[in-house]
């Protein structure tokens, strides 16, 4: 069981991270903000080590 718990909560953060994602396309701004704070965070992105935003600096 305590193995399931850590796929459980990036199935939540891709799920919250889809939402936020959508209202942020349509211009909520804390949306937007909120997006960015995960995309910073990796949460729902499927990368974790910062390694997308380590990309896009470059």
């Amino acid at each position: 069981m305590g193995l399931c718990l850590p796929l459980m909560a990036a199935d939540k953060d891709k799920e919250e991270f889809e939402k936020t994602k959508s209202k942020a396309e349509k211009g909520d701004r804390v949306a937007q903000h909120n997006l960015g704070v995960m995309y910073r965070q990796g949460r729902g992105t499927g990368q974790r080590d910062g390694s997308k935003e380590s990309e896009a600096a470059e």
